[in-house]
């Protein structure tokens, strides 16, 4: 089953939003009226439009929503059934009326991203409404159906795989010559070219590119161009090998994995099982 997340951030105000809570509603504003069909209203925003397929999406299939009211540092999952309708439904807003768009769901249950950290820095970053990833799903799928994750690196969100590889760097399993003593840029969403970057404990600069799949030359020639001989070339990937003029080190994301799941220190495997959503212990 899929899993949609909601933010209620819309018109009408935080008792309003509070109610739709109250009721075990999801629901999307856009405008004061209420239509089946998405040419009979007047304006037709993109966030309308996306809106209205999603709840027409989730009608069809059902799915697991999650959904965040008026508190940031909890959300509400639950269970929309195939077949749930569009319902409108009029509240008193801070400004008058308001129509909200809305779907009922089933069998609520609230968490606090501060025990699920990991979803609060995965979860859709802009959308009212859509379906989430892998990451997130499986996570969600886990602590409100009791579904299994296992403890490999295909259940690993890309920031978690980047944090992974840069402990790998810091850590003995990685050559002295490319050992991190520092990291110099926060780890991922620094540079294009560049996912880690930092001074090795022989003194070099350290220039690493993380790709979660099989080898992008884009990527990597990128890399090897950025760096520009002035320090050492690092390359994470799910390729057995690669090798390219310039790139002093190439490493198996796979690899790494096993090599910290199986290094016997209970840090590492803790803290690789709360990357993919498990508990720590």
């Amino acid at each position: 089953m899929d899993v949609y997340f909601i933010r209620h951030k819309m018109g009408g105000g935080r008792q309003a939003i509070e109610e739709l809570q109250k009721r075990n509603l999801i629901a999307y504003h856009f405008a004061d009226e209420f239509h089946d069909n998405i040419e009979d209203y007047p304006e037709q925003t993109r966030g309308l439009t996306q809106a209205f397929n999603a709840f027409h999406a989730i009608n069809k299939t059902g799915c697991i929503v999650v959904a965040e009211y008026t508190d940031p540092a909890s959300f509400v999952a639950g269970m929309i059934k195939p077949g749930t309708k569009t319902e409108p439904l009029t509240l008193n807003g801070s400004d008058g009326e308001v129509v909200y768009k809305t779907m009922s769901y089933e069998n609520p249950k609230r968490f606090r991203y501060a025990d699920y950290p990991l979803l609060a820095a995965i979860r859709p970053p802009y959308s009212t409404i859509c379906s989430t990833g892998r990451s997130f799903s499986q996570i969600i799928k886990h602590i409100y159906s009791g579904e299994t994750i296992e403890l490999a690196v295909d259940f690993m969100h890309p920031s978690s795989i980047e944090l992974m590889c840069d402990t790998f760097l810091k850590s003995e399993l990685a050559p002295a010559d490319v050992r991190l003593e520092y990291a110099l840029l926060r780890t991922g969403k620094t540079m294009p070219a560049v996912d880690i970057y930092g001074r090795s404990i022989s003194g070099k600069k350290v220039f690493a590119q993380v790709t979660y799949a099989a080898s992008a030359p884009s990527k990597l020639e990128l890399l090897i161009g950025f760096a520009n001989g002035t320090g050492m070339t690092v390359y994470f990937s799910r390729d057995k090998k690669v090798s390219h003029p310039g790139l002093n080190y190439h490493f198996n994301i796979d690899e790494v994995f096993k090599k910290m799941l199986e290094s016997g220190l209970p840090a590492w495997r803790r803290m690789l099982r709360e990357m993919v959503g498990l508990d720590r212990d």
